[in-house]
């Protein structure tokens, strides 16, 4: 399924509730990690064909107060919407940027920018920011 109809499926759900956005910005780095995953690949593989059926899981990094609990409150939502979440808890905040960079989990869901672009100043990451807020 396509990222973009994802985040677009996803938006549509989130806007009718009180944590839009919040929500918006792990949904919109979910997606740019999709979109880094695919087209970081070599080999051509062909796109299956998007059903009102098909399901995607994401696995996303968070701390647990109080980002992992507001991606738990999500998660219900998003799974009607055929996606289905994953909330990976990481006690120590300091590890969820190297999950990301070794693929443990596909986004996180803690960090302001300031913060990032230290971090990624001083680890050589280049990850996408996805929101700003």
């Amino acid at each position: 399924m396509s990222s973009l109809i994802i985040f677009e499926r996803v938006i549509y759900v989130l806007k009718k509730g009180i944590i839009f956005k919040m929500v918006v910005g792990i949904l919109g780095v979910v997606t740019a990690a999709s979109v880094l995953v695919g087209c970081s690949s070599s080999k051509k593989e062909s796109v299956p064909a998007v059903t009102a059926k098909t399901e995607v899981t994401v696995k996303v990094g968070a701390a647990l107060v109080p980002h992992a609990e507001i991606l738990n409150f999500i998660k219900p939502k998003l799974k009607q919407e055929g996606i289905n979440l994953e909330v990976v808890v990481l006690d120590d905040e300091a590890q969820l940027n190297p999950a990301l960079q070794t693929k443990q989990i596909d986004a996180n869901y803690f960090q302001h920018v300031p913060y990032y672009e230290s971090v990624a100043k001083e680890k050589g990451y280049s990850f996408v920011v996805a929101a700003k807020g």
